[in-house]
């Protein structure tokens, strides 16, 4: 193989860069709720329960739970893919046909800041959506699961690799869902999500940053110019 194919083959590899990519699982450090309706009541914690979406009990409330992910490791720029698999855990959702399960980044910390946590989660930063149908059982000792996985769009890329390295935000809403009753108690959507669980898991595919990708190139040129500048060698002592 020439130089010249030599160059063309690497560059070939780097722009099939799938051969590179590697992906991440990242579990939540801290998650929970808060009602909007009720500022006294949140939940928050390592473990913490986290309830999305609304119910009437005497008085309406409205929950929006959160999760918190530590990017350190993760470089800027080099994020191509992601979704985050949130647990039902122990207990059910119901939905019916029409629910919707969103998600939005912040920059604000909902452990240490929840108005403006709540505030910051704004339909221009929705990083990803999915539909729901009624999940998981309930009245059973071992109830089915009802996760929910929600792929990331382009907002969502860009604001995770803005805020790789550092800590990433998100925040969720549950609408759109028809009313129903469940023990007694009227519910008009929600995604109720059991304590004692990590919520999250996020996964993250990359890709080595731009000057990795010169690196790599730097080798395999440096590579074949050797293998090129050897065969040359031998060809003249043959001569």
């Amino acid at each position: 193989m020439n130089m010249k194919s030599v160059i063309i083959s690497s560059l070939g590899l780097l722009v099939a860069g799938d051969a590179f990519a590697a992906t991440t699982q990242i579990t939540d450090y801290n998650q929970g709720w808060y009602n909007k309706n009720d500022p006294t009541q949140e939940s928050v914690g390592p473990t913490a329960n986290y309830i999305v979406g609304k119910q009437v009990i005497g008085t309406k409330s409205h929950y929006d739970d959160f999760f918190s992910f530590d990017l350190s490791g993760i470089a800027s720029g080099s994020i191509t893919a992601a979704s985050v698999e949130i647990s039902g855990g122990q207990n059910v959702f119901k939905s019916g046909p029409n629910g919707v399960f969103k998600l939005y980044a912040s920059d604000v910390d909902p452990a240490t800041d929840r108005s403006g946590f709540l505030k910051s989660l704004k339909p221009d930063d929705l990083i990803g959506e999915v539909s729901v149908t009624d999940g998981g059982t309930i009245g059973s000792f071992d109830p089915t699961l009802s996760d929910v996985i929600v792929t990331f769009n382009a907002t969502g890329l860009a604001d995770l690799n803005a805020d790789a390295g550092d800590d990433f935000y998100i925040g969720g809403t549950f609408t759109g869902a028809k009313a129903y009753n469940l023990a007694g108690l009227k519910f008009e959507n929600l995604f109720n999500g059991s304590g004692n669980v990590a919520g999250a898991e996020l996964s993250v595919t990359t890709v080595p940053e731009p000057s990795t990708w010169v690196m790599l190139l730097a080798g395999f040129v440096a590579l074949g110019a050797a293998g090129y500048g050897g065969r040359r060698h031998r060809a003249s002592i043959a001569d």
